[in-house]
């Protein structure tokens, strides 16, 4: 029986797609802080949000060409994609709720990374893929 985190997203959708790991309580405990984001993400654009990647175990993100110290092994981000809807519009929607620090659009390969690092005075970690 899947967990549901929210009204759209559950705990599952949200873990590691190498299907071998466990993630650690401290994971858990971010993916459960970032699953209401993403819900707002959904709600505000009226649309279903397709999580490619959320948390991702150390083997998995080297994979994934990920840095050691990225935000998904923490399990404090995903990369979201949105029918219909552009990884800059998905962006332009994340910039507004206040608990996500971090925000790349990847036009190219069609996604958009949200995370809820925390802001750096103040500010939104913005990058382009």
């Amino acid at each position: 029986m899947p967990t549901q985190l929210t009204p759209h997203f559950t705990l599952e959708e949200l873990l590691c797609k190498c299907g071998k790991c466990t993630p650690p309580a401290p994971v858990v405990a971010n993916l459960k802080r970032l699953a209401p984001v993403l819900e707002k993400i959904r709600i505000a654009l009226g649309k279903p949000v397709i999580v490619n990647s959320g948390y991702r175990c150390p083997h998995r993100n080297a994979e994934a060409g990920g840095v050691a110290d990225s935000q998904h092994v923490k399990g404090t981000a995903a990369d979201l994609t949105i029918a219909g809807v552009s990884p800059g519009r998905i962006a332009e929607e994340a910039g507004k709720i206040a608990q996500v620090g971090g925000i790349g659009v990847y036009p190219y390969q069609g996604f958009c990374h949200v995370d809820i690092r925390p802001r750096v005075g103040g500010q939104i970690t913005r990058w382009n893929g």
